[in-house]
Formats: C-alpha cells, structure tokens, sequence
C-alpha cells in the first residue's frame, strides 16, 4: 500500500459549481490505510461539504483495495434472515433453523413479526410493481455499483429483468458469473437505452460519484417516465461527524468524494429533473460501532477490539443487531440516523 501514490486535483463545488471552499479538517484513511492526507471543505455559497482537492480518475482504482470490505461477501448477514415458506418450516433441520423459526418461537404470536420489525433497517427497498406503474410487463431495474450481485438477486427473486454497474473488476466478474448482465466502468461509458429502466438503484455508492450532477443526469435519461431513483447514502447533516470528528467512520477518505445532508442531496435531484418522494432515516448504528472501533484501535492498538468493531459493519451476527436495534430506531426517528435513503421520481 505505501508504494500507492493517490495524485489528487483541485475542484470546485459538485453541487453548485462554485470555487470557494472553506476549509474545515483535515482526513487521513483510517479504514484501508490508503496514503495520503485529504482536507473536507464546505462551499460558502451552497453549504455542500466535499473533498478538495481529491483524487484523479486514473487513480479512483487505487482508492479501492481488494480487501476493501463492501467487496467481501456478507456470509453471516445472509444467514442471519433466511427465506422460508411456512409449508417448510416442519422439515428444516433444527440445526439450521433460526431461533424465530423454531417450534417455541413459532408458539409464541407475533415473535416472528416482531424480529422482522425489530431488524429492518430499509437500507434496501424494492418497489412494488403499482409504485412503478409496472403491471404487466417485467420490470426493468439498474444497480450502480451492484458488486457481487447480491441485490439484483433479490431483484431477480421478485420477477425483474436486472442489469448492474460495478466499478471494480472482481465484484463484476462474480456478479456475471451468477448470471447478471453487469457492466465494468462506470455509468456514462455504458449505452443503455433512453427510458429504458422502471427503477435505478445505488446503495452506499453516490458519495463515491466523481461528478454526481453527471450522473444524475444520466439515470434521469435511462429512467422511463415516473421512474424511481433509489439510493441510500451517508447523512453528514447528523449528529455523528461532530462527536467523532475525523474518526468519524463515515469520512473513509478517498474513496468518499461527497458528505451529503438532505437539503443538498434535495438541491441535487430538484436541480437533475428529479422529484424527491421520501427521506428515510436508516434505523443502522453500524457507522457509530465503527468510529468507537476506529477510535479504540488507534488508542489502544496492541488489542483486537477496536478492528473487530470496524469488521463489525461488513459481516454484522444477528444477536448484535438485535441488541443495538431499540438505539437505532430511536435516532432513526428523531432523524439522526447516520445512514439515510432516498426515494425520487423522474419528472418529465
């Protein structure tokens, strides 16, 4: 890693286009440990926080090591909600079966809604085919950055027709060998058809963008008419950067380009044709258990205890999420949830 050399530009403001940046802190990668120093600054004329300067294109790949945890697969969080059909549930293995599925589980009324309720976090929401005007034919649906394919094998579950867009080589060839017809760059190189998608998805993937105007403006092409956009991103607007400060997981500096509230990702999607429906607070503290992990590996760095905390986020087990699940719902419903998804409709 020390032999990576990050080349970065100057930039003015991705949201307003203006170059006159106030300078706020000064960010290092505390997550992958890629060299070099990066400043936040915010725009004095629109409030948009961003990186400047920040990387090139030709050296976006190097921001993206191949342990980089989004990449890894998410064995014990699939595990840790399986799918199963009430007709089943009398010949599952009791070994394989979760503690919610159980006989004593299933004999007590509504414990098994109650864990369903108590764990969903809607970082993920796939439209019903009446949201996207869809009734007869098979909806169409685009994941930016769809890494192995997990989503767009929920999508393929529920009766869509998927394509996906993956940055990095290896996430892509996976993705393509479990069928998906995934594209490697990056969304203005591909040559998907005018108003041909019912939904666009990018989870986790938006503050990445080199140039988000661009790109919205380019899912505002590929999106039919009414179609959603719907994409989850960090909420810099919370409470969590001010009590971290820079080991504020989140940051994860270079690859974060943007640090995006709702009143500038709102001005984003007014300003690229796009109509924003609903802003929802993630019920996910997993950014808060990472920055504790970051802060105690750095202060005490002969102990595992910090780095099992950051782990924590890529490969959560499920008796963790339920202990941390009343938290979550509490900030996620005074709006301070450090996670936020978007819903929007293309206009016109």
């Amino acid at each position: 890693m020390s032999e990576i050399i990050i080349e970065c530009e100057e930039t003015t403001c991705l949201i307003c286009g203006a170059d006159n940046p106030q300078k706020l802190i000064k960010l290092k990668d505390r997550l992958c440990g890629v060299p070099g120093v990066y400043q936040k600054v915010r725009c004095r004329e629109c409030g948009h926080y961003y990186m400047n300067p920040r990387p090139k294109m030709e050296s976006i790949k190097d921001c993206y090591p191949s342990d980089y945890g989004p990449y890894q697969p998410k064995e014990q969080a699939t595990k840790a909600v399986p799918t199963v059909s009430e007709e089943n549930l009398e010949n599952i293995s009791s070994a394989k079966t979760p503690w919610y599925l159980s006989r004593w589980g299933r004999a007590i009324p509504g414990l098994r809604g109650f864990y369903y309720w108590l764990t969903e976090s809607k970082s993920e929401i796939i439209p019903t085919r009446t949201e996207i005007s869809c009734q007869g034919d098979t909806p169409q649906g685009l994941e930016l950055g769809c890494s192995h394919g997990s989503f767009l094998d929920k999508l393929v579950s529920e009766g869509w027709k998927v394509h996906g867009v993956e940055l990095s080589e290896q996430p892509a060839k996976i993705a393509r060998e479990k069928g998906h017809d995934v594209f490697h760059g990056t969304l203005e190189s591909t040559n998907f058809d005018d108003r041909q998608f019912d939904a666009v998805f990018a989870w986790m993937v938006i503050e990445h963008l080199i140039n988000p105007r661009v790109e919205f403006a380019e899912i505002h092409r590929t999106l039919k008419p009414d179609g959603l956009f719907i994409f989850s991103i960090p909420n810099s607007g919370c409470w969590e950067p001010y009590f971290f400060g820079r080991y504020w997981f989140t940051y994860e500096t270079p690859r974060h380009l943007n640090f995006f509230t709702t009143k500038t990702i709102r001005r984003l999607l007014t300003e690229t044709g796009f109509e924003p429906v609903e802003v929802i607070h993630q019920r996910n503290i997993f950014s808060v258990i990472a920055s504790i992990g970051i802060v105690l590996r750095e202060a005490t760095p002969f102990y595992r205890t910090g780095s099992r905390l950051v782990q924590f986020t890529d490969n959560p087990s499920m008796w963790p999420q339920i202990f941390l699940a009343p938290i979550a719902i509490i900030l996620a419903w005074f709006r301070q949830g450090g996670r936020i998804t978007i819903v929007a409709k293309r206009k016109g």
